[in-house]
C-alpha cells in the first residue's frame, strides 16, 4: 500500500519536509511517524471534530507549537505528496 511505503521512508526524509497536505484518515499515522523540524505548513483535508481536538492537543503539548500555519480544508486532497 502507498501509505505503508510512505510511512517507511518518512524517518529517512523527515528533516527535508517543509509542508504536508494530509487526509484525516492518514493524519495520525504520518504525524506520529517522525519529528518534522522544518515543517511550517500543514493542510488537513476532510477532518472531523474528534481529529481536530486530538491534533490541537498534540500540537499544544509538542515542539510544533507556534512553529507553522495549520489549515483545515473541506475538499479532496491533492493526488501527490509534497515535501
Amino acid at each position: 500500500m502507498m501509505l505503508d511505503r510512505f510511512l517507511q521512508i518518512l524517518p529517512e526524509i523527515h528533516n527535508e519536509i517543509k509542508w504536508l497536505d494530509l487526509h484525516s484518515s492518514s493524519m495520525k499515522d504520518i504525524l506520529c511517524a517522525a519529528d518534522y523540524p522544518n515543517l511550517y505548513d500543514l493542510g488537513l483535508y476532510n477532518i472531523d471534530a474528534k481529529s481536530i481536538q486530538y491534533l490541537l492537543t498534540v500540537f499544544y503539548e509538542s515542539s510544533y507549537q507556534n512553529r507553522f500555519s495549520l489549515k483545515f480544508i473541506h475538499s479532496p486532497p491533492p493526488s501527490t505528496f509534497r515535501s
